[in-house]
């Protein structure tokens, strides 16, 4: 936000979130990051309550926006620190959600979008469409993370199989 003081924010797709398991792997993880904005993508989830966000979320992680899972895949989460951030859900889609946070001790603006990009090809069309016009004109400051499921050449598979079809618009 300024030079004295950093916002750490985590992006992770953690396909799935619905066990102990899970839930201890991610609290470890996010108190070894000690970060202030979490991003969640493929949660697997079609709803969160602030009970559920305990399970794994340090008591500091206490405000929340999420969008649904459709079926088995997708589910976004976006986890902030409500004493430092006074945060406002800008926007919530199937592809992103994107909040507006205002530091509590400086009053500096930035915005955080949390994207989970569709893994079929059918659906990746909208969700670059939707990219491409992604309005930020009136964001000074902006991080745009996630997981696009996008990539540039089979090389960048992090692993071997897959349909060529689903790889590219081409």
């Amino acid at each position: 936000m300024n030079n004295n003081r950093q916002t750490k924010v985590l992006f992770w797709n953690i396909r799935g979130i619905n066990s102990q398991e899970k839930w201890d792997a991610i609290g470890d993880k996010i108190k070894e990051s000690a970060c202030h904005v979490l991003c969640l993508q493929e949660t697997k989830r079609e709803a969160f309550d602030a009970f559920y966000i305990k399970k794994f979320c340090p008591r500091n992680l206490d405000k929340f926006a999420f969008s649904p899972s459709i079926g088995a895949s997708g589910g976004l989460l976006t986890v902030w620190n409500n004493s430092l951030f006074d945060g406002t859900i800008i926007q919530v889609n199937s592809y992103a959600i994107t909040i507006k946070l205002i530091c509590r001790f400086d009053k500096k603006c930035m915005h955080i979008t949390n994207v989970y990009g569709p893994s079929n090809l059918d659906h990746k069309m909208a969700f670059a469409t939707w990219l491409m016009n992604l309005d930020t004109d009136n964001f000074e400051n902006w991080a745009l993370g996630g997981d696009f499921n996008l990539i540039r050449n089979p090389d960048n598979r992090n692993r071997p199989g897959g349909s060529r079809r689903n790889e590219s618009f081409q």
